[in-house]
């Protein structure tokens, strides 16, 4: 290889390569634009595949960034000091990103060898938090090493095309550095956001490779043009010819002194440090206003490494007209520090601008615009000053005769501290706010050390700035930015666009989010959580406590009809798996469920969270969820739930998914079908998985794919509709039943149960059993074809993302209830002969149509009453049925059959005598009335209704006498609540036959009561 160039307009290989132009050094950029990008693109893939083994989670990102780091550094530094002798530089180029390519591959095999590994020495060495780091540490180096070394090793040999002058190394270094920053900001947002969700892991990886192969061969094709030699770049741009200078930058090895050296290391170690730390800082803070999707992520990620290009371009070409680097690094550093510091005094305003862009641009495919304006607003200037920084850490080396390539040792070694320091410790320990001034503090010390080298005229100008700063860095730590919780993690990205229509204007939610009171607040390693205290008033009632929790902005669990939906979730699975000793709980939520999973005899609850401040939070719930923390057959295990059941071999009766948000990575993995396939694995013979599927949490389409691989994953399912907006999913591999005497035995002889039953007002079987919806193929044939949702695609996380809005789904909803599965069939130990079958189910049908108000599955219970031969509780549920369903002369008719066939049936006249009541046609009610409390006056229901009836008649006297007895049946004998209206009626109708005192005395006691009720 030739180590010159050819004289300005001479031609080369064909070629006549004109110096001066921007053609040749435009292509030149371009390729390693593309080469950057497609290593994002790997990257991207990477840290997914990486994260399905070792977990969603901030420490197993700690590994995979130590492993980064020290491939990188080795990389760089192995060519940079190489780079010197190179002759070829371009050729060396074009053989590293092919190479990238190739060893790329090859690491997909290691890594397969390295995951075989890590799951034979986890029970050895992965119990211990250190045993867990290392070996999710060597996974990461398995799958990360090779690719990294080999694409870091890139910019050094950019640097020495680009380099065609001694004094143009800074320049060169910026573009190289640059560049791949830039490279890597478009791909990183075009990955996460576009060509992930479009074309999966696996197309991402081979677009990637497409694109690494095609900027090898441009490399080779502008070589092959000629293009080759040591700052040929620099040279055909700046117009020079550069044979006198072939040396290239020199890289001596001596130091002025080994103490200026050390702190001279430490202070670019603490600029990596500050550069890594805001980066974790912002990207959780951000979370609260954009969301922690993947594309939400990667846009943020790529905002901060475009930020960081754009200060290396602008600072790089001022590098090497300095007369010394140093006062500008201190400068930059400083006011990179403050910049940061007070950024986070703006996050309420990034939350309002959020708010108001919602309306223009919180539209699927405008959002993530929306997402990346946020992200600049908060963090654009603070790491603007830090990327101007970065050249000039090159020129503060070669200005103490350090090799500037060794600056990225330095910056590796900033980096692992700051993501082992902030990510695991400052953050879970001093919160987002103080660990950014920490974190601020940092860079002021950065900036102190860089003035140690600077020159100044009077000396004591170093000593003031240097104890400005020092003052600086003790209000940093001391008084960290404060923010209201209520607005900024107040979930924008969810409940943004329904707040505004709510509320119709960004001031008028912020008032009523200020009306809130928080309970408890706190940051931990990898979510945010918040409890909310809230008093809901309704017209004339008083206000009635109400507490939320919150994730990161996403309401996870509250109290009121929320209730019923964690209690349920926990009783469900155990009543119809049967006898249970084990049971897995993933995630802890607002501890609800565990307590209610704790009433029933288990032997043990493990319970499996990531983030163990939900546990803190937790005790604020302590009145509804029985404080299950303090419960010894509790076991906690911190831990994203797909990594930890991988590793895990241990078994369950029983594992419930207490809840999804399918747009998250860690929750959206357990839904696929290889996380379906895992869950399963983990159950013993016989053993049950309960999934709760939130109806708000994504659209039509994901919903179907969800329940589509949970039906695709076992041989039995049951579906359980168990509030307006939560199914509750059942599979086993062994056929599931609903057996009610154990069901019955459960709830009448285990007082705990029976007790957290009640406040959800079930106090029978027939109470779980409405909530049946479906089950088997009659749900497969619901959800009909279409797209699994595998590792591979994640179509559900990846539509969810697309559309983060509380959803309807009312359609969906609907076509579930019209397509329902007779019950029936499903139920065991219901009745040894066929008249306590018919007992049952007819007492079943009631609940279907009293409390759940659903006449479609009171049909089939009728039907089945008629193949049972029970003609009379047939036609009276069917009447019933048709009345719900505004068939009143079918209704009538049915009831009037079943008095043909039983003159005295009780629920036959009730329900004619209450029916014409209602209807105003009390003469018509009289007869059925009269005879039912003739028949059956020891219930007061009776007699109330027949009273009332009289009443309406005129019949006062008969009516007080009637009412009266009504409810004295009801306190004394049947120990109930009585009948409030009773004193009306019978003061009204005193006041008729003039017995004045008596009535005045019963509407006093009526509106006594009356005043206490809603309006």
């Amino acid at each position: 290889m030739s180590d010159t160039v050819q004289a300005p307009g001479m031609p080369v290989g064909g070629a006549v390569i004109r110096t001066g132009s921007l053609v040749v050094p435009t292509i030149a950029f371009a390729v390693y634009l593309t080469h950057a990008a497609a290593a994002a693109f790997l990257l991207v893939a990477g840290c997914r595949v990486y994260a399905l083994t070792a977990g969603f989670t901030a420490q197993a990102a700690s590994a995979a960034v130590t492993a980064f780091a020290c491939a990188a550094a080795f990389g760089t530094v192995f060519t940079g000091v190489r780079a010197r002798r190179i002759s070829g530089p371009m050729g060396l180029l074009a053989v590293a990103q092919a190479g990238f390519g190739l060893i790329t591959v090859l690491s997909i095999l290691v890594f397969r060898a390295a995951r075989t590994a890590y799951l034979a020495l986890w029970p050895m060495l992965g119990e211990p938090a250190a045993g867990t780091f290392a070996l999710r540490l060597a996974l990461g180096l398995a799958l990360f090493a090779l690719p990294t070394a080999i694409y870091c090793a890139s910019p050094p040999l950019l640097g020495r095309l680009v380099t065609s002058r001694p004094e143009g190394v800074g320049l060169s270094l910026g573009f190289s550095f640059g560049l791949s920053l830039a490279g890597s900001a478009l791909g990183l947002g075009v990955a996460g956001s576009l060509v992930m969700p479009a074309l999966g892991l696996r197309g991402t990886v081979l677009l990637g490779l497409a694109l690494s192969g095609l900027a090898a061969a441009g490399t080779v094709l502008l070589r092959q043009r000629g293009v080759e030699g040591p700052g040929i770049v620099g040279a055909i741009l700046a117009g020079d010819d550069i044979r006198s200078w072939e040396p290239g930058p020199s890289e001596p090895t001596e130091a002025t002194t080994t103490e200026a050296a050390g702190a001279l290391g430490a202070a670019m170690a603490l600029f990596a440090f500050t550069a890594w730390g805001l980066l974790l800082i912002y990207d959780r803070t951000l979370s609260f206003v954009i969301g922690r999707s993947l594309d939400a992520r990667a846009t943020s990620a790529a905002v901060f490494l475009l930020a960081l290009a754009l200060g290396v371009f602008l600072s790089s070409a001022l590098t090497d007209i300095l007369s010394g680097p140093f006062v500008a690094l201190a400068v930059a550093m400083g006011a990179a520090s403050v910049a940061a510091y007070l950024s986070m005094y703006l996050v309420a305003q990034v939350a309002q601008l959020y708010l108001r862009l919602l309306p223009s641009l919180g539209h699927p495919g405008w959002s993530l615009l929306q997402d990346a304006l946020v992200s600049a607003a908060l963090m654009f200037p603070a790491v603007l000053l830090l990327g101007a920084a970065l050249p000039l850490l090159a020129q503060a080396a070669r200005a103490r005769r350090r090799s500037a390539i060794g600056v990225i040792t330095y910056i590796a070694l900033g980096i692992v501290l700051a993501d082992l320091a902030v990510g695991l410790l400052m953050i879970p320990v001093f919160g987002l706010r103080r660990a950014m001034g920490c974190v601020s503090a940092v860079g002021l010390w950065a900036a102190i050390l860089f003035l140690l080298f600077a020159r100044f005229r009077q000396r004591a100008l170093r000593t003031t700035v240097a104890l400005v700063l020092i003052g600086l860095v003790v209000i940093f730590i001391g008084w960290p930015a404060t923010w209201d919780p209520r607005v900024v993690a107040a979930g924008l990205y969810r409940y943004g666009a329904r707040a505004l229509t709510r509320y119709g204007s960004v001031e008028g939610y912020l008032a009523a989010r200020r009306g809130t009171e928080v309970l408890f607040y706190k940051e931990g390693a990898d979510s945010s959580v918040m409890v909310e205290r809230t008093l809901q008033a309704a017209p004339g009632a008083a206000p009635v406590e109400g507490l939320s929790l919150t994730v990161d902005g996403k309401v996870e669990g509250a109290t009121g009809d929320d209730i019923r939906t964690q209690v349920l979730q926990a009783h469900i699975p155990i009543l119809v798996h049967g006898p249970t000793d084990s049971v897995l709980l993933i995630d802890l939520l607002n501890g609800v469920t565990a307590g209610s999973l704790l009433r029933h005899p288990v032997k043990s609850l493990t319970v499996l969270e990531r983030e163990p401040v939900l546990f803190e939070a937790s005790q604020f719930f302590s009145s509804y969820n029985y404080s299950p923390a303090q419960d010894s057959r509790l076991v906690r295990i911190k831990d994203a739930a797909r990594a930890r059941l991988l590793v895990d071999p241990s078994t369950y009766d029983v594992i419930i998914v207490a809840g999804i948000d399918p747009w998250l990575p860690q929750s959206a993995s357990l839904i696929t079908t290889e996380g379906m396939s895992l869950l399963k694995r983990r159950l013993k013979r016989g053993g049950l998985l309960a999934l709760r599927v939130p109806v708000a949490s994504a659209g039509e389409p994901a919903l179907r794919a969800v329940m589509r691989t949970f039906a695709g994953a076992f041989d039995s399912i049951l579906l359980f509709r168990i509030s307006s907006e939560d199914l509750l999913l059942l599979g086993s591999a062994e056929p599931l039943q609903l057996d009610v005497g154990w069901m019955r035995n459960v709830i009448s002889s285990s007082g705990e149960v029976s007790h957290d039953l009640r406040r959800i007002t079930v106090i029978s079987p027939n109470e779980i059993l409405y909530t049946f919806r479906l089950a088997g193929n009659d749900l497969r044939r619901v959800l009909g074809e279409g797209p699994g949702n595998d590792d591979d695609r994640s179509a559900v996380e990846f539509a969810s993302m697309r559309d983060l809005t509380v959803h309807g789904n009312e359609p969906f909803l609907a076509a579930l209830e019209a397509a329902g599965s007779s019950i029936v069939p499903h139920l065991a130990n219901y009745g040894a002969l066929p008249e306590e079958k018919a007992d049952f189910l007819y007492n079943l049908a009631k609940s279907y149509l009293g409390i759940a108000g659903d006449p479609v599955r009171g049909k089939d219970l009728a039907r089945e009453l008629q193949a049972l031969g029970q003609t009379v509780k047939s036609r009276w549920v069917m009447g019933e049925c048709l009345l719900q369903q505004s068939d009143i002369d079918g209704a009538l008719g049915e009831w009037r059959g079943v008095l043909e066939l039983d003159p005295g049936n009780l629920d036959a006249l009730f329900s004619l005598g209450t029916y014409y009541m209602d209807s105003h046609d009390y003469w018509k009610a009289d007869p059925y009335l009269e005879k039912a409390n003739r028949q059956y006056g020891d219930a007061s229901v009776v007699r109330y209704n027949y009273g009332r009836n009289l009443y309406y008649l005129g019949r006062h006297p008969q009516a007080i006498d009637e009412l009266k007895e009504a409810r004295r049946i009801a306190r004394e004998k049947e120990k109930r609540d009585d009948y409030p209206l009773v004193d009306y009626l019978i003061g009204v109708s005193s006041h008729k036959i003039k017995k004045d005192k008596e009535a005045a005395e019963s509407l006093e006691t009526y509106l006594k009561w009356a005043y206490t009720q809603p309006l």
